[in-house]
């Protein structure tokens, strides 16, 4: 299943990371790989990064590396009317699309700006809500 002979694997694998990274994967219908699935916008890239991840002994840190440090993850969000007249759907990865902030993304983004933020990790997980800590500190109510 994961061997060189069917690559299919890895292809599903880089494609959910792209996905994660970037917002839509090179192929848009993630849950399909089949015949009856979108063809891949890239299918060279699918290929080759497929071929690096079975290359890399299934590492995805290595994986992850690559595709943040890639060029495509560092492209600005901005789009001028041509760019977008010529894309609007970002299908080709053009810009970088915006994506929604969770809660504790923006809170520790605030805290970050305004200088607030504790750059110690760890310690106790007393009423942090109005503390500085990053949220990954606070506690999870787990009903």
């Amino acid at each position: 299943m994961a061997g060189k002979s069917n690559p299919l694997t890895a292809r599903v694998i880089v494609n959910r990371m792209w996905q994660w990274h970037f917002g839509a994967g090179i192929v848009r219908t993630p849950n399909n790989f089949g015949i009856l699935s979108e063809p891949p916008s890239h299918p060279e890239l699918l290929d080759w990064l497929a071929a690096r991840l079975m290359e890399e002994n299934w590492s995805l840190k290595e994986m992850h590396r690559r595709m943040v440090l890639s060029g495509t993850y560092r492209r600005t969000g901005k789009v001028t009317e041509e760019e977008f007249g010529r894309d609007p759907d970002n299908r080709f990865f053009g810009r970088f699309a915006a994506r929604r902030l969770d809660a504790e993304e923006i809170r520790d983004a605030m805290l970050s700006v305004s200088g607030s933020l504790t750059p110690v990790p760890g310690g106790a997980a007393d009423d942090q809500l109005s503390g500085p800590k990053r949220s990954l500190y606070l506690q999870t109510a787990r009903w």
